[in-house]
């Protein structure tokens, strides 16, 4: 939610960390900011865990229900709403 790339690098795989950092990279690079709040988390499950070239790698499904939004760098508003739950 918050474009966080130091901590998505800790957390993701180099696959899904590439596809997050192509997709956020060009936004964070223009000084926009992510904002939000998960306000709900339903349906958690863990679907595999395995170990692969060494590292533990967990799968994990769930839905959420939050706020999310980003702002340029003026403050304005430009994506999202700062008072809409998303799903």
């Amino acid at each position: 939610i918050s474009g966080d790339l130091v901590a998505l690098r800790r957390l993701c795989s180099d696959g899904a960390f590439g596809v997050l950092e192509a997709t956020l990279k060009p936004s964070l690079d223009l000084g926009y900011t992510f904002h939000g709040q998960v306000v709900d988390l339903r349906n958690f499950d863990i679907v595999a865990a395995k170990v692969i070239e060494d590292r533990p790698v967990i799968v994990m499904s769930f839905q959420t229900q939050q706020i999310s939004f980003i702002k340029d760098n003026q403050g304005q508003l430009i994506d999202g709403t700062e008072d809409r739950l998303e799903n």
